[in-house]
């Protein structure tokens, strides 16, 4: 039997106030550099895998939580060309798939 360690990229971290957190920085949460060292320090430790939630919603009551993330497809595409080993899963719709895994294709290796 095969063990495969993975990591849900999703933000600042899973409570919807990780963003407050000291050291957290909400701003960056919207960059490609954010993610980017997120995936490269998942790969470091040698996990085989990452997912990013595409979790763009409408709100259905006032929060104390960041939303509107990246979209997970561009999240992949930005990351790939710069990793070399670990896997990228974007969760994302069916109607954004087809367009999305062409970009990812592209801009692999």
């Amino acid at each position: 039997m095969t063990l495969h360690l993975a990591a849900a990229l999703d933000g600042a971290g899973w409570h919807p106030a990780a963003w407050r957190a000291e050291g957290a920085s909400p701003d960056a949460l919207f960059t490609a550099a954010y993610w980017t060292y997120l995936v490269q320090e998942a790969e470091r430790g040698l996990l085989d895998f990452v997912t990013f939630e595409d979790t763009i919603r409408l709100r259905t009551c006032p929060g104390d939580e960041v939303t509107g993330p990246l979209d997970a497809m561009l999240l992949a595409t930005a990351t790939a060309p710069l990793t070399s080993r670990i896997g990228l899963v974007p969760a994302a719709g069916s109607g954004d798939a087809a367009a999305g895994l062409a970009a990812l294709d592209r801009a692999g290796p």
